[in-house]
């Protein structure tokens, strides 16, 4: 009997109503729906994750249910696309582009990845364009600025270059990189009161850059600071190539006016580089001054063979040759030095005229040239790149490139690492 009434009691709690099982059915159903539902945006989420992880290969695998999906399929496609551009496989990132609505919600990814795939195939040109729409759509994004400075640096466009930098400085006010990167352009520039405050903010977000250093010493003997520049030159010792270091050092102590201690950094300098420029060329001022003019002619000549296109090395080798009474000689070396001034102002009118014309490859062309005759192959290098992103059939161009040593040839790319 006692069984019975248990059965009875539990009978008794188990509902009979249909209202009850409909419910059941709708509540089980509804989660099923919404697990269902949910899938593509889990997919989506985890290709996100193994992306993140350094395993793009993965997460292709997770992809092809958001991209059958209209909600997710944009956001499935340019990931597809950043995938390929990872592995260099332009041609798949264009297909997975062209699928994607270029003025939807997307629109802002869709411009910085068709700006990706343009600029890894060679076309800083039109990939500018994409990166500074990215830019727009997203104007507190570092990365999008990040390329377009990438971009423009390439096509020597050095106006937009610090534009976008100094964007990323505001937006990533914390890496040092980009200061420097501000810095040493201008510094190139001639614009020591702009590049002294770049440097220094990125030695004091990251002070073991020793070249930093240096170029920040430089930027001071510019400026005529030199108990800032030696203190900072102190700071670089032993982790900088010497013969810069000690030549800046020795021109520091001549503008305090302390002879013994810039004939003392000339001797110790040497010691380390006997065959540097400007080291040799000071040095032969010192012997100059002191009565030595053939020790002086001696070190000169060193000097130019080290270096033929140091424009003070010459001058000071024109006054060495009047005085020992070689005027034929002398004048030479006056002539040469006219020479190279005049490029050097024709380079500067060409930078102001490619920062006009951004588009313009023959002023870049010209600019690589001058570049070369000027003794400067890093420079020359860039120009000659920004020629062929402007007009890739640049015949000349890519010949005066392939001369020229691949160490040379580095390009904007690294502003964005």
């Amino acid at each position: 009997m006692q069984n019975l009434s248990n059965s009875r009691d539990k009978n008794a709690r188990i509902p009979s109503k249909p209202w009850f099982w409909v419910g059941l059915v709708v509540v089980v159903g509804a989660a099923v729906w919404v697990w269902i539902s949910g899938r593509p945006e889990r997919h989506l989420a985890q290709a996100k994750s193994l992306i993140s992880e350094g395993e793009p290969s993965e997460a292709l695998a997770w992809l092809d249910l958001p991209e059958s999906t209209p909600t997710t399929a944009d956001r499935a496609l340019i990931l597809r696309a950043r995938v390929a551009v990872e592995y260099h496989e332009l041609g798949e990132a264009v297909n997975a582009l062209n699928r994607v609505d270029p003025h939807g919600p997307e629109a802002a990814d869709f411009a910085y990845w068709k700006g990706r795939t343009l600029y890894e195939a060679s076309q800083p040109l039109l990939a500018l364009n994409w990166f500074e729409i990215a830019s727009n759509l997203r104007p507190d994004d570092a990365d999008s600025a990040r390329w377009v400075a990438c971009a423009a640096y390439d096509l020597g466009d050095r106006s937009t270059t610090v534009r976008a930098l100094e964007i990323v400085t505001r937006l990533a006010p914390e890496d040092s990189r980009v200061w420097r990167t501000l810095g040493t352009i201008f510094l190139e520039n001639v614009e020591y009161e702009q590049a002294r405050p770049a440097f220094e903010r990125s030695l004091a977000l990251d002070r073991a850059q020793p070249q930093v250093r240096l170029e920040l010493a430089e930027t001071l003997v510019k400026l005529g600071d030199a108990d800032a520049a030696i203190r900072e030159l102190g700071l670089c010792k032993g982790r900088v190539p010497e013969g810069h270091r000690a030549e800046l050092l020795a021109e520091s102590l001549l503008i305090k006016g302390d002879v013994d201690g810039f004939r003392l950094a000339i001797t110790t300098g040497l010691a380390s580089a006997a065959d540097h420029p400007g080291l040799l060329t000071q040095q032969a001022t010192l012997d100059l001054a002191e009565g030595r003019p053939e020790l002086a002619l001696s070190h000169l000549d060193r000097a130019v063979k080290a270096d033929p296109y140091r424009t003070q090395t010459f001058y000071q080798r024109g006054l060495t040759l009047r005085r020992l009474g070689r005027v034929a000689d002398s004048d030479r070396d006056s002539e040469r030095v006219l020479a190279l001034n005049q490029n050097l102002a024709a380079m500067s009118a060409l930078n102001d005229q490619a920062s006009e014309n951004p588009h313009d490859p023959q002023i870049r062309y010209r600019l690589g040239q001058l570049c070369l005759d000027l003794g400067k192959p890093e420079i020359a290098a860039s120009w000659f790149r920004a020629t062929l992103a402007c007009d890739p059939k640049h015949e000349a161009a890519r010949q005066a490139l392939s001369k020229l040593p691949s160490a040379t040839t580095a390009s904007g790319r690294g502003l964005a690492r």
